[in-house]
């Protein structure tokens, strides 16, 4: 199994659509939904390593108005 995480994540005010889109056009980004509740978006992503998978989550939390975020790496998928 390719190493994969979910990032869940908040942003200012106002700018989750924003941010949400930007995650959308980063490598490896499998999908990214905008949505209102205690966090402001999630996003799964992929990668070949881990050490990939963690250079693209710490690239992405660089997104510009994005406030906080959560990792979860995935240790089982449905198949």
């Amino acid at each position: 199994m390719a190493p994969s995480a979910y990032l869940v994540y908040n942003t200012e005010i106002g700018a989750q659509n924003e941010v949400t889109d930007d995650i959308r056009k980063a490598k490896g980004v499998e999908y990214a939904h905008a949505f209102y509740g205690i966090y402001d978006g999630i996003a799964k992503i992929n990668a070949d390593s881990m050490a990939q998978l963690k250079l693209r989550v710490n690239t992405i939390r660089k997104t510009d108005k994005m406030v906080s975020s959560l990792m979860m790496i995935v240790i089982e998928e449905q198949k």
